[in-house]
């Protein structure tokens, strides 16, 4: 058992001087996300609606006043990158938020957006068979995932459709000025904008897909 510990903690002194030099050597791709007014703004999300004269008017849900102050504390987070920001709007979709098991941790924000989503344009940008990528990969050695961190915060909401995603909270109404969790189109414009950034390496060594159900974005 006295080598087995030896041994452990051996390799893990060796995976951790390979992790820092993969974190020296690869500087950028660790890099926290940027802030929200200095994502490239040659790309946007879009909200189109079917009929813009139908405007969305609900309260929030009840939250348990033990999460107020996490709920507030996330909330200034998000106003402090400029991820969201303190609007009046005809527009007022509800929101809640999901505790995790870590109770050190703070909670995931979710938008419902279904009255929103049912009365948007659907982005037809199709996702990749499963059985085509599986085929492709089953011809490798080496397999990894890489999933995404905050892929949707890395995008901005076109000016112009700001509005739309307006969510009211218990500390007022707030629209997000990045890509929202909850919008139906999101994962179809996330995949086609890193299809379209990786593009001529599809098929190579990587692929693309994103998971609708799990939320995940592998490479």
């Amino acid at each position: 058992m006295v080598k087995d510990k030896l041994e452990s903690l051996e390799l893990q002194q060796k995976y951790s001087a390979l992790e820092d030099k993969l974190k020296t050597e690869f500087g950028k791709t660790f890099e926290p996300i940027p802030h929200a007014d200095d994502l490239p703004d040659d790309v946007y999300c879009h909200i189109k609606l079917k009929d813009a004269t139908r405007t969305i008017s609900k309260r929030t849900y009840g939250c348990p006043c033990k999460y107020h102050e996490a709920w507030k504390t996330l909330i200034d987070m998000h106003v402090d990158s400029r991820k969201v920001r303190l609007l009046n709007s005809a527009f007022a979709s509800p929101l809640f938020i999901i505790p995790k098991t870590d109770p050190m941790a703070l909670p995931c924000w979710v938008n419902d957006y279904r009255e929103l989503n049912s009365n948007v344009v659907i982005d037809s940008h199709p996702l990749p068979r499963v059985d085509d990528i599986l085929t492709d990969c089953a011809k490798g050695k080496i397999w990894a995932t890489i999933d995404m961190t905050d892929y949707f915060f890395q995008m901005r909401v076109h000016p112009d459709d700001i509005h739309l995603t307006a969510v009211t909270t218990l500390f007022g109404l707030y629209e997000w000025t990045i890509m929202p969790m909850g919008y139906r189109n999101a994962p179809l414009i996330h995949q086609c904008r890193v299809t379209a950034a990786l593009r001529k390496y599809l098929g190579k060594f990587c692929h693309i897909y994103r998971h609708l159900v799990s939320g995940h974005s592998r490479t």
